[in-house]
């Protein structure tokens, strides 16, 4: 179909069209699986139901004005770093993503929503292998893995991708870490390849949601791609002013084999039902990532760190630096063989180190 601008555009009938062109309209139902190869321009809409089938939107969110978002028994793509501007956001049996990274281009998931947020137990939002491309996938003729900045690693074993957490190197140095714990902005690292018949898992890529409340039953997925060597965990960072709830999941954890944790953070009014240990970055036998999580009634937030089972003897603990010299929190929480280390003082009155675990600090080692 051209592009151009209409009265109203209606995909109905489960039907597959692809527009070949910007598209224009004050009207629009979507009851199938369109693409849009260039811009969609709502000029005056106030709400957006997607349903029965795949929505892909090749070219950066247009919608200038929020609007009420609802997907049924559907998935939506968006493509860019443009935030969505919502008023609500609804999914029922659907899922939410944005396009995977090319060795040029990266996208997030950006969404602004001024009110609530629910996501049912059969929907998600899902990133996961939509970050850094693993080597010898996609578009990546490298046989490493590209990392922070869009560039291949510097890896001279075959590497797992880092983020959060280390990703392990057959015992040479690992690929770099990067990122804020507290402050999650960047994709996870592509795991590296044997061959094209054996390419690397992708890094997990990159939610943002803000919302005046969210009712969780599905889950936030940012999760590293599988490969011959895993991609490291994306980034999450949820920020809710009223009550987190449900039942679901939130994870940003390493693609097997071998990717490390990604980073997950969680700024919330009230928990209502939801429970913080169900948000994970652990590694694929590697280095675990960083899940941070401060209520509003909190100075400092809690910090954890989780591995399902451990890493590789020889491979750093994942770093955790603090500021000013010293390291500050609520609540600390290290297990399931994870390792972590901070250069800095650690002041934190609530301490869980399992015995399978380590924490350490230039003076302090627990458990």
């Amino acid at each position: 179909m051209p592009g151009g601008a209409y009265d109203g555009v209606t995909v109905g009938g489960s039907a597959f069209v692809e527009f070949l062109a910007d598209v224009t309209s004050s009207a629009i139902q979507i009851a199938g699986s369109p693409t849009f190869d260039g811009s969609l321009q709502l000029p005056g809409v106030t709400s957006l139901s997607v349903s029965n089938g795949t929505t892909t939107l090749k070219r950066p969110w247009a919608v200038s004005q929020a609007i009420d978002l609802a997907l049924t028994n559907a998935t939506l793509s968006v493509s860019g770093t443009s935030p969505l501007l919502l008023n609500s956001l609804t999914l029922s049996s659907s899922s939410l993503t944005h396009a995977a990274a090319t060795s040029s281009t990266s996208s997030l998931l950006d969404l602004q929503v001024s009110g609530a947020v629910t996501i049912d137990s059969s929907s998600r939002i899902d990133v996961s292998g939509k970050g850094y491309l693993g080597g010898l996938s996609g578009d990546n003729s490298s046989s490493h893995g590209r990392t922070q900045g869009n560039v291949p690693t510097a890896a001279t074993q075959f590497a797992g991708g880092s983020y959060g957490g280390y990703g392990y190197a057959n015992g040479a140095t690992p690929v770099p870490v990067y990122g804020d714990m507290k402050n999650p902005t960047d994709l996870g690292t592509g795991g590296d390849a044997v061959n094209t018949t054996s390419p690397g898992g992708s890094g997990g890529g990159f939610i943002r949601l803000t919302g005046a409340s969210l009712v969780l039953n599905g889950s936030l997925n940012a999760d590293g791609g599988n490969g011959t060597r895993g991609g490291s965990g994306g980034s999450i960072r949820v920020s809710v002013t009223g009550a987190l709830s449900g039942t679901g999941t939130i994870h940003a954890n390493g693609g097997s084999n071998w990717g490390g944790g990604g980073r997950i953070a969680v700024y919330y009014g009230s928990l209502s039902g939801f429970a913080l240990t169900q948000a994970k970055a652990s590694g694929a036998f590697a280095g675990a990532g960083t899940v941070f999580s401060q209520s509003s009634l909190e100075a400092n937030g809690e910090l954890r760190l989780d591995d399902i089972g451990g890493s590789p003897a020889g491979l750093p603990a994942t770093p955790v630096p603090g500021v000013g010299g010293t390291l500050t929190l609520d609540a600390l929480s290290v297990t399931n063989s994870a390792h972590g280390f901070s250069p800095d003082t650690l002041v934190c009155p609530n301490i869980n180190v399992d015995t399978t675990s380590t924490f350490d600090t230039p003076t302090q080692h627990f458990p």
